[in-house]
């Protein structure tokens, strides 16, 4: 989604000896002459073009006087993201929609500030200071804090025409950079005209603003998320609930979809994966067109992806129609895993099934979240939290309680715990440790091994459990909402049951899995 910031120009300069940060704001908002009262009752509208994952874009983006806003972006790929006074949403990249949490909640409240002079509200919750030195190159470099999103940044302020110059937020590491210039006028307040996202894996967006009005009166309230859910899929009840599953020489389970009818070898499932992945192989294979561009964040880093979309994804009984797939090398899995890797089946899957996944007994079955059976959950749901596409679940380990993803992609570990957890927490102090690795997309990354006194999750309490406890400050690793993750052997004594449309899930434990 592209964030951008509505700054406009300055007209008076303080001494640089003693101006202050309330004094910047302040000659900021005086300059803008923005004011939510200035606002139409219906809300402002801004309309433009320019680029979104690499493609030519339309964006709309509407807010009001209580702070609601949306954003809507019109391309190759239709997303759009919302935020109406409680609830922060997403119409994500293959048109699934879901309510926000963790990081995606984050994320969404604050870019929606930054998209909207309402980030320069005294009540915005945003809160300045100036560093010393702070002067460099006729350019001031504000640094903030949003109290309720606990972002952090700097953005700088040009000395002598007080035009602000950038924004730059760090979210798990990956540095984002937010630059203006040009102006437009609505009602005396000045928004920006041109606006370019940048991000530290190269990611960059871009918008001109074409329109500015007031919003239309609209039938709905366009600031609230849809209750909808895709439509594009079809199931097959006659063809069995479960799957052809195999298991890797690393303990991943693979199973064999069909892409345009035809099987193309073995895919992982990975409740891990933020998307379903098509190797780039097959997709030269099957003459897909490739189209857009989005960073791929794995464990060892972010490496470069693009989108296509087959005619159809067909697995066990259910067939997505026209899905939005990611290509990626995947060649460096054949060797370990002992067989040729095709594909993932991620969350674009998931998010349309209820599945049920033993990873100790090698089952998997799909079924439709319409008439799922309840019974074959014994009443064991819990709340299912979903971040960055991944499926998250709370767990308990030493005393501390949090929110963990759960990775069945990760099918030979037991717990990996985040870095910023480990340093926050000193997990490493007092405990005996052998150095070790993590790896997956985007390379290998350094770690420590080592046991926790217990690890609980789902009223099942596992003792002494070996676990990784990640050390770099980079990749899915580097994460500070979640804690850890989650991977498939710790949870081999369940059968797990996945609802993602519900936003629940079941740990079933089976007979004899003590």
């Amino acid at each position: 989604m592209l964030t951008f910031i509505t700054l406009c120009l300055l007209t008076s300069q303080s001494s640089a000896a003693t101006i202050t940060a309330d004094e910047i704001m302040h000659q900021v908002r005086k300059a803008t002459g923005f004011s939510v009262n200035k606002l139409p009752a219906t809300g402002l509208q801004l309309l433009g073009k320019g680029t979104y994952a690499g493609m030519p874009a339309k964006h709309e983006v509407l807010f009001n006087r209580d702070g609601h806003f949306m954003q809507s972006v019109t391309s190759k790929i239709n997303t759009g993201m919302g935020y109406d006074g409680s609830q922060a949403w997403v119409r994500d990249l293959a048109g699934e929609q879901r309510i926000q949490e963790l990081t995606d909640r984050r994320n969404t409240l604050f870019n929606g500030l930054l998209m909207t002079n309402l980030w320069i509200d005294a009540v915005s919750g945003m809160q300045y200071t100036l560093p010393a030195d702070s002067l460099k190159e006729g350019v001031y470099s504000l640094s903030f804090i949003h109290q309720p999103t606990e972002m952090k940044g700097t953005v700088r302020i040009d000395a002598k025409t007080w035009l602000p110059v950038d924004c730059t937020v760090t979210v798990e590491g990956r540095k984002m950079t937010t630059k203006w210039s040009g102006s437009v006028e609505f009602q005396g307040m000045k928004f920006p005209q041109q606006i370019q996202a940048f991000s530290s894996n190269e990611g960059v967006e871009a918008l001109t603003i074409e329109t500015i009005q007031a919003a239309p009166t609209f039938v709905r309230n366009p600031y609230a998320a849809l209750d909808v859910v895709p439509s594009d899929t079809v199931f097959d009840n006659t063809v069995p609930a479960e799957l052809e599953v195999k298991r890797a020489k690393t303990g991943h389970l693979l199973v064999k979809p069909k892409v345009n009818g035809k099987h193309v070898g073995w895919f992982i499932f990975d409740s891990g994966a933020g998307a379903n992945v098509l190797a780039n192989s097959v997709i030269k294979e099957l003459q897909l067109e490739q189209f857009g561009e989005l960073p791929a964040v794995g464990i060892g880093g972010t490496v470069k992806t693009h989108f296509s979309r087959p005619d159809s994804l067909t697995i066990g009984r259910a067939t997505l129609k026209q899905p939005l797939v990611i290509g990626l090398d995947m060649a460096f899995l054949d060797i370990p895993m002992g067989e040729y890797i095709s594909g993932i089946v991620g969350y674009g899957t998931f998010h349309r099934c209820v599945v049920e996944m033993d990873m100790d007994k090698n089952i998997i079955a799909l079924f439709d979240p319409k008439d799922y059976d309840q019974s074959r959950v014994n009443n064991r749901w819990q709340k299912l939290y979903q971040t960055a596409r991944v499926s998250c679940v709370e767990a308990e380990f030493e005393g501390h309680k949090g929110i963990f993803k759960l990775d069945t992609g990760a099918a030979g570990s037991t717990v990996a715990l985040h870095a910023p957890i480990v340093e926050k927490l000193k997990l490493l102090e007092n405990r005996e440790t052998s150095d070790s690795y993590a790896g997956g997309v985007g390379g290998m990354v350094k770690a420590k091994k080592g046991k926790l006194k217990y690890f609980q999750i789902a009223d099942e309490k596992f003792e002494n459990v070996e676990v990784t406890f990640a050390t770099a400050s980079k990749g899915a690793f580097n994460s500070a909402d979640t804690m850890g993750n989650i991977g498939g052997e710790l949870v081999k004594p369940f059968k797990l049951v996945f609802d993602y449309q519900n936003k629940r899930i079941a740990f079933v434990r089976r007979a004899g899995s003590e």
